[in-house]
């Protein structure tokens, strides 16, 4: 493969003219202790990304015993504020991918035998999918959620529980609703695990956990 060209040393990477340069990865320094709910505890790697900006890093996947922890507990937080609103969600959405292990383990205690993912880019085999674009403090540069054709179908005229694992500027989040809106579902309720931010970017929002900018 590596002489073929399609697998480099992991130490560099080629770009479209054909030059080599080294990968800009963000630098990770310290650590910033977590703990959520009272269960369960993470020290998350604060890391500086190449603009300057400087975040604790959370990520949910690969890791089953926080999945797990955080579902018990954004489930019951979900609960609560479902029965005091007198709400009621037929479908659960969010976005790749650091939460989709925390969307399957949701939608289990749901009792939902589907849940949709808005992906970060069209495919080819999606049918007809419906886009919005969004910037993220985390990627560079402008995004898009894409929603598959047959997903659009699923969402619409359905109540939607949007969830994400953090939620900072909102950016993410507004782009989600958007495109929930356009495939004709009304989202309900958004929940998170952790808000990076000093007030909620989207109302009512239901979060286990502040995580404040390093």
């Amino acid at each position: 493969l590596k002489a073929a060209g399609l697998l480099d040393s992991g130490k560099n990477r080629r770009t479209h003219t054909g030059s080599w340069k080294m990968a800009h990865a963000p630098r990770t320094h310290d650590t910033y202790p977590l703990t959520i709910g009272g269960k369960i505890s993470r020290d998350l790697p604060i890391v500086t990304f190449p603009s300057g900006k400087r975040i604790a890093s959370f990520v949910m996947l690969g890791d089953t015993e926080l999945n797990e922890v955080c579902a018990d507990l954004l489930y019951a937080a979900i609960g609560r504020e479902i029965r005091k609103r007198d709400l009621s969600f037929d479908l659960i959405v969010g976005t790749e991918a650091k939460s989709i292990a925390l969307l399957q383990a949701l939608a289990l205690r749901a009792g939902h035998k589907r849940y949709i993912v808005l992906r970060k880019g069209s495919k080819e085999y999606m049918q007809n999918p419906l886009s919005v674009r969004y910037t993220s403090i985390t990627t560079a540069g402008e995004q898009r959620l894409v929603l598959d054709g047959p997903d659009v179908e699923r969402i619409r005229g359905k109540n939607v529980l949007l969830v994400d694992d953090v939620v900072s500027t909102g950016g993410t989040l507004i782009a989600a609703h958007a495109l929930i809106e356009r495939a004709g579902g009304r989202c309900v309720l958004v929940a998170a695990i952790l808000l990076e931010s000093d007030k909620p970017p989207v109302p009512d929002l239901v979060y286990l956990e502040r995580l404040p900018l390093p």
